[in-house]
This record gives structure tokens, sequence and C-alpha cells, in this order.
């Protein structure tokens, strides 16, 4: 799902990278937390989400959405928005 970025003139080490993604994990309500992990890092379609989470895919789609939105703030407040541009 997710594009590997590289720019040689913009080098963030792992670990940086991971205290970033888990703040703005933290930044958003359980619901989706739990939708944005298992779209993202278990990498499933908005219906297995949804069937897991127990509502319809489009509603899983919304959720993973808005949660993204949410996510883009703070990404973007640290000068990281060139990650977001082909996502």
């Amino acid at each position: 799902m997710f594009q590997t970025i590289v720019d040689p003139d913009r080098e963030i080490d792992k670990t940086s990278l991971q205290e970033l993604v888990a703040d703005c994990l933290a930044k958003l309500t359980p619901r989706q937390e739990e939708a944005v992990r298992l779209y993202y890092f278990e990498d499933m379609s908005y219906r297995e989400v949804a069937e897991v989470m127990g509502f319809n895919p489009s509603r899983a789609h919304s959720i993973i959405a808005n949660a993204i939105g949410r996510l883009k703030r703070p990404w973007i407040s640290r000068s990281l928005k060139p990650f977001w541009e082909d996502i």
C-alpha cells in the first residue's frame, strides 16, 4: 500500500519515523486507529476491514479517509508533506 519514497536531501532515521507514526496514530480515535492499522499495516481491503470491525465497506472507507485527513495535519506541520503527495 505504501510507496517507498527516497529523497537523498531529506533523510529521516527509522526510529524517528516510527515515533512519528506512533504519535500520529495516537491522535486518532480507537476506531480510526484500528481501521488504519488493518488497512495499511495488515494489508486488508475495505471489505475485510469492514468484516473485522462489523460494518459495511463504505463505512470502512469513510473511517479510513477521515483518519488519513486527520493524520495529514501533523505530517504537514512537520514539513513531511512530500511523503503525502504520492499517497
